[in-house]
């Protein structure tokens, strides 16, 4: 019996999805069975900070960067978003790596990334009537909840499970350390995995509804 007419195109235009959402399970789960192997081999030092880890969320961060600004470059219908979302990003980055800042500038430190919450509050007073309307839109798509994702994971609930309080509910004081760093980082790790994994979909999104808005002009 062959499937109604309207049922086929839908499945046939899910299949992009279901495989790309495939590869980032694949890939965390990948990563999530690799850890144990990483860990025996260099210890807990590897969850450190300044430590390899630490590194890789920084690159994961530093990724984001370049892809949205990469987006702000050649998809011009989208433009001030793609830019105002790599500016929060960038100030992420830089708060990841509080520590190095701290030496290399350490009166500013860290928040020598407020220049980039200036950059895009400047945004959204300079192209409101733009990015508001496109806003709205963005936070109706898949793009905008795994990139929320992403955010609560790194974020609320790394800082959440990795607060050593927390963790002397139920754990002796010499434990707290090591465990409560290994809980926060590898929470973050993931978290901006999936930050990864979001802004890719942003940037598909943000090139379809460009296609689209230029076959509805031609």
């Amino acid at each position: 019996m062959s499937a109604p007419p309207l049922i086929a195109p839908v499945v046939r235009s899910s299949l992009p999805l279901t495989a790309r959402f495939s590869v980032y399970t694949l890939l965390i789960a990948a990563l999530s069975i690799m850890l144990p192997a990483v860990v025996r081999q260099q210890g807990v030092a590897f969850f450190y900070e300044n430590g390899a880890l630490e590194w890789c969320q920084f690159g994961l961060l530093g990724i984001c960067v370049l892809l949205f600004a990469g987006g702000a470059l050649c998809l011009p219908a989208h433009r001030q978003l793609a830019a105002l979302l790599g500016c929060v990003t960038a100030f992420a980055a830089m708060r990841e790596m509080d520590r190095v800042l701290g030496r290399l500038l350490p009166v500013v430190s860290w928040k020598i990334g407020g220049l980039f919450l200036a950059a895009a509050a400047w945004l959204l007073l300079r192209h409101g009537r733009v990015l508001l309307p496109q806003i709205a839109a963005f936070l109706r798509t898949p793009a905008f909840v795994m990139l929320w994702a992403g955010f609560v994971i790194a974020v609320p609930l790394a800082q959440l499970v990795g607060h050593a309080p927390f963790f002397r509910l139920f754990m002796d004081e010499v434990h707290v350390r090591d465990i409560k760093r290994v809980f926060e980082e590898s929470g973050e790790f993931m978290g901006y995995l999936i930050l990864l994994f979001g802004t890719l979909e942003s940037l598909l999104q943000f090139a379809t509804v460009g296609g689209q808005q230029r076959v509805n002009n031609e």
